[in-house]
């Protein structure tokens, strides 16, 4: 178990590196490559990639933030 700290309300919206994480979740290349199973189904992964440059932008910060950056 772990014991939880109560903020303030409403947050004031600062995060802390030591306790704050990153997680994204399911890009995987079955989804979002243009080889990828669903491509390889004929679907059109753009409309999932479109996603990809916003994501990279924040893993960019999260590693300059000194985030843990998990990945499922």
């Amino acid at each position: 178990m772990i014991k939880a700290i109560p903020f303030d309300y409403p947050y004031d919206g600062r995060l802390v590196a030591e306790n704050t994480a990153l997680i994204v979740i399911d890009l995987q290349q079955d989804f979002l490559s243009t080889s990828g199973y669903f491509a390889r189904k004929g679907y059109d992964p753009s409309p999932l990639r479109a996603i990809l440059p916003t994501v990279n932008r924040l893993r960019a910060a999260a590693i300059r933030a000194g985030l843990t950056i998990v990945h499922t």
